[in-house]
């Protein structure tokens, strides 16, 4: 199957169109929760990556048993800083720019701070302070007074620097 034909199905199925009886790709669209795209042009091809989440929907005759519940998996150390690496990053463009950051990457930095001081062996000793100088920056946020916000980072970036010294 040509790429341009694949590509015309695949927004056929998103759009609900009336496809055609041999789509392949009939009801991939059923219950998706998250789809990424990828393509990449070489010289003499492209690179076509796809990825589909769905919705795991329990049918009405499964049996779940209450003991067997799946127990989530602990978040890793190394996922968790990457995260907060991209987030502290934009927190700095934003203020770089003479504008306070999103809300959104406010809130999930805190809550990775908050994670993160609960990994033992990543320099607890830091964790202390750390907590403190980002209760502060977030109150400092919530006051919506941007040179306290832009301060506070500085110790943020401050703290970090010497963490990461000793521990990496």
């Amino acid at each position: 199957m040509s790429l341009s034909i694949f590509l015309k199905r695949l927004v056929d199925e998103f759009s609900g169109a009336e496809n055609e009886s041999d789509n392949d790709l009939a009801g991939i669209c059923k219950d998706l929760q998250k789809f990424e795209f990828k393509i990449k042009p070489y010289e003499n091809y492209y690179k076509l990556r796809l990825k589909f989440e769905h919705a795991q929907i329990a049918s009405a005759d499964t049996v779940t048993d209450p003991t067997s519940a799946a127990v989530e998996k602990p978040e890793k150390y190394k996922t968790l800083k990457k995260r907060m690496k991209k987030s502290f990053k934009a927190i700095g463009t934003a203020l770089d720019g003479n504008r306070l950051p999103e809300s959104e990457i406010i809130d999930q930095f805190i809550a990775d701070s908050r994670r993160m001081i609960g990994f033992e062996g990543y320099g607890d000793v830091h964790y202390d302070v750390y907590r403190q100088a980002y209760e502060q920056f977030r109150e400092a946020y919530i006051a919506n007074d941007f040179d306290a916000v832009k301060q506070k980072y500085e110790t943020l970036d401050s703290l970090k620097r010497v963490c990461h010294k000793a521990f990496k």
